[in-house]
């Protein structure tokens, strides 16, 4: 194998265990709001996964502290990802979901479950933080785990 093809070998292979680990690819998904496909870019802001469901109610008594961290992070770069699993889950219902409660940041809907399986999470609630080109820093399986201090950590104090 010459130095070109080494390289362009290596590349690939860097690429892939890059985005079997979370890795630059953007987040895609269903905007139930819309029933469209969303994808959201890993443009380097401090991006807060939280993988839920509506039948949760652990999930569902997180939104009042996650909607407290984005109101006090937004500005500073912190974007929060609510992704519904597929799990008793479908458009229609998270749509009314989002009308009924208005959660705080984006609402996904994971048809199909590829960014649970991306993600590698199990169980609800799930968070993940992720960082420039989507680098995984921070993983927890509920708020309480210290994620509000790892964002904290990755913003600042103020």
């Amino acid at each position: 194998m010459n130095g070109r093809m080494l390289w362009i070998a290596l590349v690939l292979i860097a690429a892939t265990v890059m985005t079997a680990a979370g890795g630059t690819a953007p987040l895609s998904a269903i905007d139930p709001a819309s029933g469209g496909s969303r994808t959201v870019a890993l443009d380097g802001r401090l991006t807060h996964v939280v993988f839920f469901a509506t039948w949760c109610p652990p999930c569902m008594g997180e939104l009042a502290a996650l909607r407290d961290l984005e109101a006090r992070w937004e500005p500073d770069g912190y974007r929060l990802v609510l992704v519904a699993i597929d799990r008793r889950e479908d458009e229609a219902r998270l749509a009314r979901f989002i009308a009924e409660e208005l959660p705080p940041g984006l609402v996904l809907f994971d048809r199909g479950g590829a960014l649970q399986k991306r993600f590698r999470i199990d169980t609800v609630p799930g968070h993940v933080l992720l960082g420039a080109g989507g680098a995984e820093l921070f993983r927890a399986s509920s708020l309480d785990e210290g994620v509000a201090a790892a964002v904290v950590q990755r913003l600042g104090s103020r």
